[in-house]
């Protein structure tokens, strides 16, 4: 009896694999038939099936694509991906994205969107939201109902306002707002423990950063650039001992006015101060001591401090554009110095020991200007 229950099992085990087969063919060939039948229709779009889920991308499709949500409504619960790059005509069913409740990543850069749409709040597991190059000029405050966001990416907009909501959005690893008109930073952005890149420099009404922001211990660039209203920048930056780079450029910021806590970063590794009209560099310069890369160029600098003798690890330093006449002798005690970028200075002349192995600059990574040694 044991041997007969036993050959039942079996043959049942048997006839659920069968089944369980059959069913998974019969998947791929509806999979494969709704691919080609896609591909078909947007030849340069971008469409795959990875992991069980579509992936589709019309970033390349040069057709209009306005029939969008008629040509993939049937598979809506298996997308997890779509991209709607540079076609502004999906807007007319852009209230049908909420229909994709599986979807976990969407992009509609340079679509021409005016506002944040509130069926993307109905998008229960998104990760991913990057909607550049648009005509945004604001954020609604319910974007918080994204629970599970953790990169949001709304560079190049008309953006005036960060919304205090979005200090809620503890999962967001990633929020880069480069390139709008925001005027302030809400006062509890600290809250965003998670956070590993802010992005919001070119918005050059931006008067203040609130001090919260030194509680980012994750991030790990700090850039500044064209923000020229900025009046208060807190002093504790440096307390944070990610920080890898820092970028000043473009901040017409003159002699004494390099706030003082880039002289205590000494973690980073990447320093611009490109595009001011500096004359000299303070001798604070040689703290930095893990320093690779120093972007100087496009300033009225007239010499370099012989500390910067101490940053042994540079290995590019952009100084073109500049007034400088020589380099100070202590420029040897940097171990290798591979790009070394000078054109359009006032050169005169050379420490001799410059010669000595510290400059190995390969072709197009620069020169040594060819003027007198001493």
């Amino acid at each position: 009896m044991l041997q007969t229950i036993g050959n039942k099992i079996f043959l049942l085990l048997v006839f659920f694999v069968f089944i369980s087969c059959s069913l998974t063919n019969a998947n791929e060939e509806i999979e494969t038939k709704k691919l080609k039948e896609l591909r078909d229709k947007y030849p340069n779009a971008e469409i795959l099936i990875i992991k069980g889920t579509y992936v589709i991308s019309f970033r390349l499709e040069k057709k209009n694509i306005s029939d969008w949500y008629d040509d993939i409504k049937d598979i809506k619960d298996s997308v997890s991906y779509l991209n709607f790059n540079y076609h502004p005509e999906f807007k007319t069913l852009v209230d049908s994205i909420q229909n994709f409740k599986n979807i976990d990543y969407l992009e509609a850069s340079f679509t021409e969107l005016k506002e944040i749409p509130q069926s993307f709040f109905k998008l229960k597991k998104l990760e991913y939201l990057i909607l550049e190059s648009n005509k945004i000029n604001s954020i609604p405050h319910n974007i918080n109902q994204l629970k599970r966001l953790q990169r949001l990416y709304l560079d190049h907009n008309q953006i005036d306002e960060i919304p205090n909501s979005i200090c809620k959005m503890i999962s967001l690893k990633e929020l880069t707002i480069t390139d709008n008109l925001i005027k302030t930073i809400p006062n509890k952005i600290g809250n965003l423990k998670n956070l590993e890149g802010f992005s919001f420099y070119k918005n050059p009404y931006l008067e203040s950063i609130p001090k919260s922001i030194t509680k980012l211990k994750k991030i790990e660039h700090f850039y500044l650039n064209k923000c020229t209203a900025l009046k208060e920048i807190p002093e504790d930056i440096w307390k944070i001992d990610s920080l890898k780079s820092v970028s000043l450029e473009h901040m017409n910021l003159h002699d004494g006015e390099i706030p003082s806590f880039v002289w205590k970063c000494k973690n980073v590794n990447f320093l611009s101060l490109k595009g001011n009209e500096l004359t000299q560099l303070p001798p604070e310069l040689g703290n930095l001591t893990n320093l690779k890369d120093l972007l100087i160029d496009q300033n009225r600098l007239t010499s370099l401090p012989d500390e910067i003798g101490n940053c042994t690890k540079i290995r590019t330093i952009w100084a073109d554009y500049n007034d400088l006449t020589t380099l100070p002798a202590t420029i040897c005690n940097i171990e290798k110095i591979t790009c070394f970028y000078s054109r359009r200075n006032k050169w005169e002349w050379l420490p001799a020991c410059v010669d000595d192995g510290t400059f190995q600059i390969s072709r197009n990574s620069g020169n040594l200007p060819g003027v007198e040694r001493r």
